[in-house]
């Protein structure tokens, strides 16, 4: 049930959550006041491909690991031992939510520092 309603948010509120970031982000990008428009730092490029690959591990690697996830639990018994499945998909979400996890501090770190300004 945890799955499934994490599986939820991610598509009611993470997706696109994560899609307006990049919109509005994109804007400012191109607003006069950040002066990016015309000399565009290197740390914002950098930052801005790393959150393209962290969106796309997160929408696509991460969705389908946690749908296999939640296939491999159906009809098994409460009490009952996970299946190879299911533990193959576990450490995979692991592997994944880790990067995406790093990424996420990463970028801000990124996105507040601003190496070299």
């Amino acid at each position: 049930m945890a799955m499934q309603f994490s599986s939820h948010m991610e598509k009611v509120l993470v997706i696109p959550g994560a899609i307006l970031i990049l919109l509005f982000g994109t804007g400012l990008i191109f607003e006069d006041a950040t002066g990016y428009k015309d000399d565009f730092p290197m740390w914002l490029g950098i930052a801005i491909a790393w959150f393209l690959v962290a969106f796309v591990a997160g929408a696509f690697v991460q969705r389908s690991n946690v749908n296999r996830a939640i296939a491999a639990l159906d009809g098994v018994p409460d009490n009952g031992d996970f299946p190879a499945e299911y533990m193959k998909a576990s450490r995979r979400m692991q592997a994944v939510g880790g990067f995406l996890g790093f990424s996420v501090i990463a970028i801000t770190f990124l996105m507040v520092w601003k190496p070299g300004e």
